[in-house]
């Protein structure tokens, strides 16, 4: 009964919103200590986006419904990156979204994914989407399926140009959320550090093993040896593939773990491209 009202009273302001809007509001989540959550925003690298911003989860931290859903409905909106697809905690702001397009707002998904911590079997983290994306004009998927492929915009980062000594042969970059490593010689870092810090640590290392998704994409995009530890559905079908392994055991499958040398400039004319039709598309 409560979710069915919030669902109407959320909903309730677009039918309002009107022909007229403020611009463009980006939509992400940084009020987080994931470091590639905090990252991944594209405004952070293209300064025609550089306009407000409000989180993805706003409403349950900071404001409520109303406040939250009437400050999205008056804008355009671009959404993303992270991993709000197949993920419970995010299904009613991409619903709101979803509709918010419906009611004649501009919406783009950019560097979003698939992210179930259900993994399943393999036919179903084939990224196929609960939601229905049709109606969504420029829809930017970091998941390798029908979608068009656009790689979390991170990749345009200059920390990712910096070049570093290798001062260990392996570091582990690990997820803060989750207490599955255990006690080991290797340097460790977890990726509620900074972004140069988890950049640098990734540059000193020689082969990298994560259980978080952007550590696992820069140590790629960085052209490292990187092996990754799943923890969702993220870590699949990706367009860089890496070997999956586990901390107790990741040392046998070193010799798996490939280096993606064109990585770094794929990615960051993918997004370039994807950009030049975001901004013909809101007018920017």
């Amino acid at each position: 009964m409560l979710r069915n009202y919030l669902q109407k009273r959320k909903f309730r302001h677009i039918e309002h919103a009107g022909a007229d809007y403020d611009g463009v509001i980006n939509i992400h989540r940084f009020n987080t200590n994931n470091v590639g959550d905090r990252a991944s925003a594209p405004y952070l690298y293209f300064p025609e986006l550089r306009r407000k911003r409000i989180d993805i989860l706003g409403f349950k931290e900071e404001l409520d419904y109303h406040d939250w859903t009437s400050e999205i409905a008056q804008n355009n909106v671009v959404v993303g990156g992270g991993g709000f697809l197949e993920r419970k905690g995010f299904k009613h702001s991409i619903d709101f979204f979803l509709h918010l397009a419906e009611k004649g707002r501009k919406v783009v998904f950019w560097g979003i994914g698939h992210n179930d911590p259900n993994m399943g079997s393999y036919d179903y983290y084939q990224q196929k989407y609960s939601h229905d994306m049709s109606g969504i004009k420029l829809f930017g998927a970091r998941d390798i399926n029908k979608h068009e492929w656009v790689p979390c915009a991170s990749c345009m980062s200059n920390n990712l140009d910096r070049k570093y000594e290798t001062k260990q042969e392996i570091g582990i970059v690990k997820h803060h959320s989750f207490n599955n490593l255990p006690e080991s010689s290797y340097p460790v870092i977890y990726n509620d550090s900074s972004f140069e810090d988890v950049i640098k640590f990734i540059g000193e290392s020689e082969y990298v093993v994560t259980d978080s998704y952007h550590a696992m994409y820069w140590s790629i995009l960085m052209q490292k040896k990187v092996l990754v530890v799943p923890n969702s559905t993220k870590m699949f079908n990706l367009r860089f593939p890496v070997p999956h392994t586990d901390f107790q055991s990741f040392k046998g499958h070193l010799n798996k773990a490939m280096i993606y040398s064109e990585a770094l400039d794929v990615c960051r004319d993918r997004n370039i491209e994807f950009a030049g039709k975001v901004f013909d598309y809101l007018g920017l």
